[in-house]
Protein backbone atom coordinates (compact mmCIF):
# COMPACT_ATOMS: atom_id res chain seq x y z
CA UNK A 1 0.00 0.00 0.00
CA UNK A 2 2.51 2.29 0.93
CA UNK A 3 4.58 2.05 -2.24
CA UNK A 4 1.62 3.19 -4.05
CA UNK A 5 1.62 6.27 -2.16
CA UNK A 6 5.54 7.14 -2.61
CA UNK A 7 4.78 5.82 -6.64
CA UNK A 8 2.03 8.26 -7.09
CA UNK A 9 4.10 11.19 -5.53
CA UNK A 10 7.33 10.73 -7.73
CA UNK A 11 4.86 11.41 -10.83
CA UNK A 12 3.62 14.44 -9.03
CA UNK A 13 7.09 15.81 -8.40
CA UNK A 14 8.15 14.60 -11.69
CA UNK A 15 5.76 15.22 -14.32
CA UNK A 16 3.07 17.45 -12.77
CA UNK A 17 0.19 15.14 -12.42
CA UNK A 18 0.38 13.57 -15.70
CA UNK A 19 -1.98 11.15 -17.67
CA UNK A 20 -4.03 9.53 -14.95
CA UNK A 21 -6.97 12.09 -15.21
CA UNK A 22 -10.28 12.19 -15.57
CA UNK A 23 -10.47 12.46 -20.12
CA UNK A 24 -13.06 14.64 -22.21
CA UNK A 25 -14.75 11.05 -22.86
CA UNK A 26 -15.15 10.88 -19.23
CA UNK A 27 -12.97 8.24 -18.39
CA UNK A 28 -11.86 7.86 -14.68
CA UNK A 29 -8.48 7.88 -13.03
CA UNK A 30 -6.76 4.70 -12.67
CA UNK A 31 -6.00 5.19 -9.43
CA UNK A 32 -9.45 4.31 -6.55
CA UNK A 33 -9.95 5.59 -3.51
CA UNK A 34 -9.98 2.01 -1.68
CA UNK A 35 -6.12 1.53 -2.53
CA UNK A 36 -5.16 4.55 -0.70
CA UNK A 37 -4.32 4.66 3.31
CA UNK A 38 -6.35 5.50 5.52
CA UNK A 39 -6.79 9.45 6.54
CA UNK A 40 -5.68 10.00 9.40
CA UNK A 41 -8.82 12.87 9.93
CA UNK A 42 -11.91 11.46 9.77
CA UNK A 43 -15.14 13.21 10.76
CA UNK A 44 -16.24 14.84 13.98
CA UNK A 45 -14.01 17.57 14.27
CA UNK A 46 -14.12 22.16 14.20
CA UNK A 47 -12.02 23.43 11.89
CA UNK A 48 -8.90 24.87 13.58
CA UNK A 49 -10.05 28.83 13.45
CA UNK A 50 -13.43 27.95 13.09
CA UNK A 51 -14.40 29.28 16.54
CA UNK A 52 -18.18 29.41 15.88
CA UNK A 53 -18.49 25.49 14.25
CA UNK A 54 -20.47 26.87 11.08
CA UNK A 55 -18.46 25.54 8.71
CA UNK A 56 -16.48 28.89 7.34
CA UNK A 57 -13.81 30.91 8.52
CA UNK A 58 -14.76 34.50 8.99
CA UNK A 59 -14.75 38.01 10.92
CA UNK A 60 -17.19 36.69 12.95
CA UNK A 61 -14.60 33.84 14.04
CA UNK A 62 -12.14 37.01 15.07
CA UNK A 63 -14.81 38.80 17.07
CA UNK A 64 -15.68 35.15 18.81
CA UNK A 65 -11.96 34.76 19.50
CA UNK A 66 -11.51 38.13 20.73
CA UNK A 67 -14.06 37.75 23.15
CA UNK A 68 -12.98 34.67 24.90
CA UNK A 69 -8.92 36.18 25.02
CA UNK A 70 -10.01 39.34 27.21
CA UNK A 71 -13.27 39.06 28.12
CA UNK A 72 -15.35 35.66 29.38
CA UNK A 73 -12.22 32.96 29.34
CA UNK A 74 -11.41 30.25 26.91
CA UNK A 75 -13.68 27.80 25.16
CA UNK A 76 -13.05 24.54 25.95
CA UNK A 77 -12.57 23.54 22.20
CA UNK A 78 -9.10 24.40 22.91
CA UNK A 79 -7.81 22.64 19.53
CA UNK A 80 -10.21 25.38 17.66
CA UNK A 81 -8.47 28.17 19.54
CA UNK A 82 -5.05 26.80 19.65
CA UNK A 83 -3.89 27.62 15.67
CA UNK A 84 -0.30 26.99 15.06
CA UNK A 85 -1.18 23.86 17.76
CA UNK A 86 2.05 24.64 20.44
CA UNK A 87 -0.04 23.94 23.28
CA UNK A 88 -1.14 27.41 24.39
CA UNK A 89 -4.05 30.05 23.18
CA UNK A 90 -2.28 33.29 23.26
CA UNK A 91 -1.98 36.18 20.94
CA UNK A 92 -0.18 34.74 18.15
CA UNK A 93 -3.26 32.45 17.54
CA UNK A 94 -5.16 35.33 17.68
CA UNK A 95 -2.79 37.29 14.94
CA UNK A 96 -2.94 34.08 12.98
CA UNK A 97 -6.82 34.15 12.90
CA UNK A 98 -7.35 37.93 11.94
CA UNK A 99 -4.19 37.58 8.85
CA UNK A 100 -6.10 34.81 7.49
CA UNK A 101 -9.12 36.13 7.48
CA UNK A 102 -8.30 39.72 6.05
CA UNK A 103 -6.08 37.52 3.09
CA UNK A 104 -7.69 36.03 0.48
CA UNK A 105 -6.84 31.85 1.21
CA UNK A 106 -7.13 29.59 -1.69
CA UNK A 107 -8.59 25.89 -1.09
CA UNK A 108 -5.83 23.47 -1.36
CA UNK A 109 -3.05 25.77 -1.01
CA UNK A 110 -1.28 24.07 1.93
CA UNK A 111 1.73 24.22 1.24
CA UNK A 112 3.54 27.52 2.39
CA UNK A 113 6.32 27.76 0.31
CA UNK A 114 4.28 27.64 -3.16
CA UNK A 115 1.95 30.29 -4.34
CA UNK A 116 -1.46 28.98 -5.32
CA UNK A 117 -2.03 25.30 -5.82
CA UNK A 118 0.75 23.47 -6.74
CA UNK A 119 1.63 19.55 -7.16
CA UNK A 120 3.57 20.34 -3.65
CA UNK A 121 0.62 20.39 -1.84
CA UNK A 122 -0.80 17.39 -3.14
CA UNK A 123 2.32 15.52 -2.42
CA UNK A 124 2.42 17.21 1.64
CA UNK A 125 -0.61 16.57 2.18
CA UNK A 126 -0.04 13.05 1.23
CA UNK A 127 2.54 12.94 3.52
CA UNK A 128 0.57 14.32 6.23
CA UNK A 129 -2.19 12.14 5.99
CA UNK A 130 0.43 9.15 6.45
CA UNK A 131 1.70 10.90 9.64
CA UNK A 132 5.23 12.34 8.51
CA UNK A 133 6.35 15.49 9.56
CA UNK A 134 6.01 18.34 6.91
CA UNK A 135 7.05 21.84 6.98
CA UNK A 136 5.99 24.56 5.86
CA UNK A 137 2.51 23.49 6.26
CA UNK A 138 -0.58 25.98 6.78
CA UNK A 139 -1.69 26.24 10.35
CA UNK A 140 -5.58 25.99 8.83
CA UNK A 141 -4.48 22.52 6.64
CA UNK A 142 -7.62 21.35 8.15
CA UNK A 143 -9.78 23.84 6.29
CA UNK A 144 -7.88 24.41 2.92
CA UNK A 145 -7.23 20.91 2.67
CA UNK A 146 -10.68 19.81 3.54
CA UNK A 147 -12.15 19.54 -0.53
CA UNK A 148 -14.07 17.00 -0.87
CA UNK A 149 -17.42 16.52 1.32
CA UNK A 150 -16.54 19.93 3.11
CA UNK A 151 -17.01 19.26 6.92
CA UNK A 152 -15.93 15.54 7.24
CA UNK A 153 -12.29 16.36 8.17
CA UNK A 154 -9.00 15.67 6.21
CA UNK A 155 -8.90 12.14 4.07
CA UNK A 156 -7.67 10.71 1.18
CA UNK A 157 -10.43 12.09 -1.09
CA UNK A 158 -9.35 15.45 -0.41
CA UNK A 159 -5.91 14.49 -1.22
CA UNK A 160 -7.35 12.83 -4.64
CA UNK A 161 -9.37 16.42 -5.10
CA UNK A 162 -5.83 18.70 -4.88
CA UNK A 163 -4.93 16.36 -7.68
CA UNK A 164 -7.54 16.45 -9.73
CA UNK A 165 -7.52 20.89 -9.10
CA UNK A 166 -3.70 20.69 -10.70
CA UNK A 167 -4.06 18.74 -13.41
CA UNK A 168 -7.25 20.36 -14.78
CA UNK A 169 -5.83 23.83 -14.39
CA UNK A 170 -9.31 24.88 -13.20
CA UNK A 171 -8.46 28.10 -11.15
CA UNK A 172 -11.79 29.39 -10.65
CA UNK A 173 -13.35 26.53 -9.00
CA UNK A 174 -11.48 27.27 -5.51
CA UNK A 175 -11.70 30.70 -4.53
CA UNK A 176 -12.00 32.42 -1.33
CA UNK A 177 -12.59 36.30 -0.30
CA UNK A 178 -11.55 37.57 2.97
CA UNK A 179 -10.94 34.26 4.34
CA UNK A 180 -14.46 33.13 3.18
CA UNK A 181 -15.11 30.42 1.05
CA UNK A 182 -16.86 30.98 -2.18
CA UNK A 183 -16.76 28.35 -4.30
CA UNK A 184 -15.82 24.98 -4.19
CA UNK A 185 -16.40 21.69 -6.97
CA UNK A 186 -18.48 18.62 -5.93
CA UNK A 187 -16.75 15.05 -6.43
CA UNK A 188 -18.49 11.68 -5.70
CA UNK A 189 -17.17 8.41 -5.80
CA UNK A 190 -18.63 6.30 -8.77
CA UNK A 191 -19.88 3.10 -9.09
CA UNK A 192 -16.50 1.69 -10.05
CA UNK A 193 -14.79 3.28 -7.09
CA UNK A 194 -13.49 5.71 -8.92
CA UNK A 195 -13.10 9.58 -8.07
CA UNK A 196 -14.52 12.07 -10.01
CA UNK A 197 -16.21 15.72 -10.30
CA UNK A 198 -19.28 16.10 -11.20
CA UNK A 199 -19.25 19.56 -12.26
CA UNK A 200 -21.70 20.97 -9.62
CA UNK A 201 -19.79 23.91 -7.91
CA UNK A 202 -20.43 24.13 -4.15
CA UNK A 203 -20.42 27.28 -1.78
CA UNK A 204 -20.38 26.99 2.47
CA UNK A 205 -23.47 25.21 3.00
CA UNK A 206 -26.54 26.02 4.14
CA UNK A 207 -27.93 23.75 7.32
CA UNK A 208 -31.06 22.03 6.53
CA UNK A 209 -32.63 21.96 10.36
CA UNK A 210 -36.25 19.84 10.57
CA UNK A 211 -39.31 19.16 8.73
CA UNK A 212 -43.22 19.18 9.09
CA UNK A 213 -46.19 18.93 7.28
CA UNK A 214 -48.92 20.98 6.42
CA UNK A 215 -52.39 19.33 5.91
CA UNK A 216 -54.77 21.11 3.96
CA UNK A 217 -57.10 19.46 0.71
CA UNK A 218 -53.10 18.45 -0.04
CA UNK A 219 -50.34 17.16 2.29
CA UNK A 220 -47.48 20.00 2.47
CA UNK A 221 -44.11 18.91 3.34
CA UNK A 222 -42.10 21.69 4.67
CA UNK A 223 -38.09 21.95 5.07
CA UNK A 224 -36.84 24.01 7.36
CA UNK A 225 -33.17 25.47 6.79
CA UNK A 226 -31.29 26.74 10.18
CA UNK A 227 -29.20 28.99 7.57
CA UNK A 228 -28.94 30.41 3.52
CA UNK A 229 -25.59 31.21 2.85
CA UNK A 230 -24.96 34.93 1.43
CA UNK A 231 -24.23 33.85 -2.32
CA UNK A 232 -27.39 31.32 -2.10
CA UNK A 233 -29.70 33.23 -4.65
CA UNK A 234 -32.89 30.64 -5.17
CA UNK A 235 -33.80 27.38 -3.64
CA UNK A 236 -35.97 25.24 -5.78
CA UNK A 237 -38.18 22.31 -4.67
CA UNK A 238 -38.89 19.60 -7.21
CA UNK A 239 -41.52 17.09 -7.18
CA UNK A 240 -44.58 15.05 -9.08
CA UNK A 241 -46.07 18.66 -9.24
CA UNK A 242 -43.63 20.46 -11.03
CA UNK A 243 -41.02 22.97 -9.75
CA UNK A 244 -41.57 25.43 -7.04
CA UNK A 245 -38.38 28.66 -7.36
CA UNK A 246 -37.74 30.49 -4.25
CA UNK A 247 -36.32 33.90 -4.35
CA UNK A 248 -37.38 35.75 -1.91
CA UNK A 249 -36.39 34.40 1.12
CA UNK A 250 -37.16 37.07 3.40
CA UNK A 251 -40.46 36.21 2.97
CA UNK A 252 -40.12 32.27 3.97
CA UNK A 253 -38.38 33.45 7.47
CA UNK A 254 -39.90 32.17 10.33
CA UNK A 255 -40.16 33.75 14.41
CA UNK A 256 -37.14 31.46 14.83
CA UNK A 257 -35.02 32.74 12.04
CA UNK A 258 -35.03 29.79 9.80
CA UNK A 259 -36.94 29.62 6.41
CA UNK A 260 -39.77 27.59 5.48
CA UNK A 261 -40.23 25.95 1.91
CA UNK A 262 -43.02 23.95 1.22
CA UNK A 263 -44.34 21.97 -1.45
CA UNK A 264 -47.90 20.30 -1.56
CA UNK A 265 -48.54 17.17 -2.97
CA UNK A 266 -51.92 14.85 -2.82
CA UNK A 267 -52.37 11.85 -1.30
CA UNK A 268 -51.75 9.49 -4.07
CA UNK A 269 -48.23 11.54 -4.33
CA UNK A 270 -47.02 10.29 -0.62
CA UNK A 271 -44.06 8.24 -1.89
CA UNK A 272 -42.89 10.38 -4.51
CA UNK A 273 -39.82 12.25 -3.41
CA UNK A 274 -39.69 16.16 -2.80
CA UNK A 275 -35.78 17.73 -3.54
CA UNK A 276 -34.29 20.57 -2.38
CA UNK A 277 -32.03 22.11 -4.42
CA UNK A 278 -29.77 25.55 -3.86
CA UNK A 279 -28.38 27.68 -6.27
CA UNK A 280 -26.03 30.57 -6.65
CA UNK A 281 -26.28 33.52 -9.14
CA UNK A 282 -24.38 31.64 -11.89
CA UNK A 283 -26.94 28.95 -11.05
CA UNK A 284 -24.53 26.30 -9.82
CA UNK A 285 -25.28 24.33 -7.24
CA UNK A 286 -24.80 25.13 -3.59
CA UNK A 287 -24.36 22.37 -0.62
CA UNK A 288 -26.47 21.85 2.24
CA UNK A 289 -25.57 20.04 5.22
CA UNK A 290 -27.85 17.93 7.60
CA UNK A 291 -26.19 16.00 10.70
CA UNK A 292 -22.66 16.66 9.40
CA UNK A 293 -23.07 15.02 5.99
CA UNK A 294 -23.23 17.33 2.81
CA UNK A 295 -25.44 17.07 -0.26
CA UNK A 296 -25.87 18.77 -3.62
CA UNK A 297 -30.06 18.20 -3.55
CA UNK A 298 -31.52 16.58 -0.53
CA UNK A 299 -34.90 14.76 -1.38
CA UNK A 300 -37.46 13.69 0.89
CA UNK A 301 -41.26 11.76 0.51
CA UNK A 302 -44.23 12.76 2.91
CA UNK A 303 -44.02 8.52 3.35
CA UNK A 304 -39.77 9.04 4.86
CA UNK A 305 -41.60 11.91 7.43
CA UNK A 306 -44.41 9.44 8.19
CA UNK A 307 -41.89 6.70 8.48
CA UNK A 308 -38.98 8.34 10.62
CA UNK A 309 -42.15 10.12 12.66
CA UNK A 310 -41.38 9.92 16.63
CA UNK A 311 -44.29 10.11 18.94
CA UNK A 312 -45.56 12.94 20.49
CA UNK A 313 -48.47 12.85 21.81
CA UNK A 314 -51.91 10.58 21.53
CA UNK A 315 -53.05 13.91 19.46
CA UNK A 316 -50.47 13.92 17.01
CA UNK A 317 -49.58 10.16 17.12
CA UNK A 318 -52.95 9.40 16.06
CA UNK A 319 -53.07 11.85 13.23
CA UNK A 320 -49.77 10.86 11.97
CA UNK A 321 -51.22 7.40 11.73
CA UNK A 322 -54.38 7.72 10.32
CA UNK A 323 -52.57 10.12 7.26
CA UNK A 324 -50.35 7.43 6.61
CA UNK A 325 -52.96 4.97 6.08
CA UNK A 326 -55.14 7.04 3.84
CA UNK A 327 -52.54 8.11 1.52
CA UNK A 328 -51.31 4.34 1.48
CA UNK A 329 -55.03 3.28 0.76
CA UNK A 330 -55.37 5.61 -1.64
CA UNK A 331 -52.38 4.28 -3.47
CA UNK A 332 -53.72 0.97 -3.43
CA UNK A 333 -57.09 1.88 -5.36
CA UNK A 334 -55.59 4.28 -7.63
CA UNK A 335 -51.98 2.96 -7.78
CA UNK A 336 -52.97 -0.53 -7.30
CA UNK A 337 -50.38 -1.08 -4.87
CA UNK A 338 -50.87 -3.50 -1.80
CA UNK A 339 -49.86 -1.61 1.24
CA UNK A 340 -51.31 -3.08 4.13
CA UNK A 341 -53.74 -0.70 5.68
CA UNK A 342 -54.96 -0.90 9.62
CA UNK A 343 -56.81 0.70 12.04
CA UNK A 344 -59.95 0.65 9.94
CA UNK A 345 -61.86 -2.50 10.55
CA UNK A 346 -64.38 -1.06 12.61
CA UNK A 347 -65.55 1.46 10.66
CA UNK A 348 -69.15 1.63 8.93
CA UNK A 349 -72.11 3.22 8.30
CA UNK A 350 -73.15 3.70 11.84
CA UNK A 351 -70.52 6.29 12.37
CA UNK A 352 -72.15 8.30 9.45
CA UNK A 353 -75.49 8.36 10.61
CA UNK A 354 -75.21 12.25 10.78
CA UNK A 355 -73.01 12.72 7.14
CA UNK A 356 -76.89 12.89 5.36
CA UNK A 357 -77.27 15.65 2.42
CA UNK A 358 -81.14 17.28 1.81
CA UNK A 359 -80.94 19.28 -1.28
CA UNK A 360 -84.20 21.96 -0.91
CA UNK A 361 -85.11 23.10 -4.21
CA UNK A 362 -86.49 20.44 -6.40
CA UNK A 363 -84.77 20.24 -8.95
CA UNK A 364 -82.26 19.20 -7.06
CA UNK A 365 -83.30 16.23 -5.48
CA UNK A 366 -81.56 14.22 -7.66
CA UNK A 367 -78.19 15.45 -6.87
CA UNK A 368 -75.19 12.97 -6.42
CA UNK A 369 -72.27 13.77 -4.75
CA UNK A 370 -68.48 12.44 -4.61
CA UNK A 371 -65.14 13.48 -3.42
CA UNK A 372 -62.31 14.09 -5.45
CA UNK A 373 -59.60 12.10 -3.47
CA UNK A 374 -56.68 11.91 -5.81
CA UNK A 375 -55.84 15.59 -5.77
CA UNK A 376 -56.29 18.65 -3.36
CA UNK A 377 -59.59 17.07 -1.68
CA UNK A 378 -62.62 18.68 -3.06
CA UNK A 379 -66.63 17.87 -2.71
CA UNK A 380 -68.41 17.47 -6.17
CA UNK A 381 -72.24 18.06 -6.61
CA UNK A 382 -73.42 16.60 -9.86
CA UNK A 383 -76.52 18.27 -10.04
CA UNK A 384 -79.34 17.21 -12.80
CA UNK A 385 -79.96 18.53 -16.47
CA UNK A 386 -82.69 20.60 -15.33
CA UNK A 387 -80.78 22.63 -12.88
CA UNK A 388 -79.21 25.74 -14.05
CA UNK A 389 -77.72 27.31 -11.26
CA UNK A 390 -76.51 30.82 -11.73
CA UNK A 391 -75.27 31.56 -8.57
CA UNK A 392 -73.50 29.52 -6.01
CA UNK A 393 -71.85 29.56 -2.66
CA UNK A 394 -70.65 27.82 0.64
CA UNK A 395 -69.57 27.76 3.82
CA UNK A 396 -67.96 25.26 6.54
CA UNK A 397 -70.38 26.10 10.04
CA UNK A 398 -70.34 29.22 11.09
CA UNK A 399 -67.54 30.46 8.31
CA UNK A 400 -67.89 33.29 5.63
CA UNK A 401 -69.75 32.24 2.62
CA UNK A 402 -67.54 31.13 -0.65
CA UNK A 403 -68.05 31.42 -4.65
CA UNK A 404 -68.07 27.47 -5.12
CA UNK A 405 -66.45 26.47 -8.91
CA UNK A 406 -69.01 26.23 -11.59
CA UNK A 407 -68.16 23.34 -14.43
CA UNK A 408 -69.40 23.03 -17.71
CA UNK A 409 -69.46 19.67 -16.79
CA UNK A 410 -72.64 19.62 -14.69
CA UNK A 411 -71.30 19.92 -11.25
CA UNK A 412 -70.68 22.51 -8.34
CA UNK A 413 -67.29 21.86 -6.83
CA UNK A 414 -66.43 23.14 -3.39
CA UNK A 415 -62.43 22.81 -3.90
CA UNK A 416 -59.30 22.27 -1.21
CA UNK A 417 -61.40 20.67 1.62
CA UNK A 418 -58.97 21.01 4.94
CA UNK A 419 -58.60 17.88 6.79
CA UNK A 420 -60.13 18.51 10.04
CA UNK A 421 -62.58 19.84 7.78
CA UNK A 422 -64.12 17.09 6.32
CA UNK A 423 -66.44 15.91 8.91
CA UNK A 424 -67.99 19.40 8.44
CA UNK A 425 -71.52 20.47 7.86
CA UNK A 426 -71.51 22.76 4.61
CA UNK A 427 -74.37 24.95 3.58
CA UNK A 428 -74.25 25.30 -0.46
CA UNK A 429 -76.80 27.80 -1.57
CA UNK A 430 -77.95 27.05 -5.01
CA UNK A 431 -79.59 30.58 -6.57
CA UNK A 432 -80.36 31.59 -3.46
CA UNK A 433 -81.95 28.33 -1.46
CA UNK A 434 -79.80 26.68 1.06
CA UNK A 435 -78.80 23.16 1.39
CA UNK A 436 -77.09 21.16 4.10
CA UNK A 437 -74.22 18.75 2.55
CA UNK A 438 -72.15 16.62 4.67
CA UNK A 439 -68.36 15.49 2.42
CA UNK A 440 -68.32 12.40 4.54
CA UNK A 441 -71.92 11.18 3.11
CA UNK A 442 -69.96 10.38 -0.13
CA UNK A 443 -68.20 7.59 2.13
CA UNK A 444 -71.42 6.47 3.14
CA UNK A 445 -73.07 5.97 0.13
CA UNK A 446 -69.56 3.80 -0.28
CA UNK A 447 -69.94 1.52 2.57
CA UNK A 448 -73.55 1.34 1.99
CA UNK A 449 -72.98 -0.02 -1.41
CA UNK A 450 -73.05 -3.74 -1.76
CA UNK A 451 -70.99 -3.73 -5.43
CA UNK A 452 -68.60 -0.60 -4.14
CA UNK A 453 -64.66 -1.71 -4.81
CA UNK A 454 -62.95 -3.44 -1.99
CA UNK A 455 -60.31 -0.71 -2.38
CA UNK A 456 -62.54 2.06 -2.59
CA UNK A 457 -64.10 0.79 0.42
CA UNK A 458 -60.57 1.05 1.92
CA UNK A 459 -59.44 4.50 0.96
CA UNK A 460 -63.49 5.77 2.18
CA UNK A 461 -62.96 4.36 5.60
CA UNK A 462 -58.67 5.74 6.58
CA UNK A 463 -60.69 9.23 4.89
CA UNK A 464 -63.40 8.96 7.51
CA UNK A 465 -60.43 7.87 10.14
CA UNK A 466 -58.27 10.76 8.89
CA UNK A 467 -60.99 13.31 9.14
CA UNK A 468 -61.95 12.30 12.52
CA UNK A 469 -57.83 12.57 13.97
CA UNK A 470 -57.54 16.12 12.02
CA UNK A 471 -60.59 17.16 13.89
CA UNK A 472 -59.92 16.31 17.25
CA UNK A 473 -56.01 17.37 16.76
CA UNK A 474 -57.31 20.61 15.45
CA UNK A 475 -59.56 21.30 18.53
CA UNK A 476 -56.86 20.27 20.74
CA UNK A 477 -54.55 22.75 19.51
Amino acid sequence: MKKIWKRTASAILSAGIAATAVTASGTSMAIRVSELFPAQYKSGYNYVGDINGDGIIDSEDVELFGLEMYGTGYSNAARVYDIDRNGSIDEEDLELLDDFVNSSHVLGDIYTRTEGVTPSDALNLMKYLNGENVSYLSPFIDYLGDLFNRGDGLTEEDWMAIYYYYDERDAYIYQAENGVLTSVPEYIINEFGEFEKTGNIRIPSSKLRSFSLSLDGKIGLNYYLDKLESGVSKAVLSGPEGDIEYTDFESLKQTDGSYKLSYWVNSIQASEQITLSLYDSHDKKCTISSNNKHYSSYSRSINDYLSDYESIDDKTDKLVAALDNYCKAAENYFKNTTHEISGIGSVNTSNLQNATSSFAQSNMKDAKISLVLNSATALRIYYPSSTAPETVTYYANDDTPQDAVLSSKGYIEIPNIPAHKLSAKYTVKVNGVSSIIYPLNYVKRVLSSSTADGKLADVSKALYVYAQAAKAYTENN
